[in-house]
């Protein structure tokens, strides 16, 4: 991925992960998936308004993205929504993090 700084680019993929390994070594593990998560879930509930009764479908693998969306799965399901998720790993591992989402994701309400 290019470097350089587009019209509609506020920071290079190089400035955000520097920014979320320094958090990383600042904060408990998976308090940033947590709250990226939540930050989703705020938002999805915003978007999804007066629809609340029908379904929703997450998708998700092992890295830490999927992890985001596991956590925004479990937090919908703990909001009352039927959540349904598809996780998709085909191979390797999770990371801890993501592992520790996807629990969470199984321990809530959502399938």
């Amino acid at each position: 991925m290019d470097s350089k700084l587009d019209s509609g680019t506020l920071y290079t993929v190089a400035q955000i992960r520097a920014v979320e390994e320094a958090a990383m070594q600042e904060l408990e593990t998976g308090t940033l998936m947590r709250r990226a998560g939540r930050a989703a879930s705020d938002l999805a509930l915003q978007l999804v308004g007066d629809a609340r009764t029908r379904p929703v479908l997450v998708l998700a693998g092992p890295g830490n993205n999927g992890g985001d969306a596991l956590e925004l799965a479990a937090n919908l399901s703990e909001d009352g929504l039927d959540v349904v998720v598809l996780y998709f790993a085909p191979t390797g591992q999770p990371s801890p993090e993501s592992a520790q989402a996807l629990a969470r994701a199984r321990a809530s309400r959502a399938n």
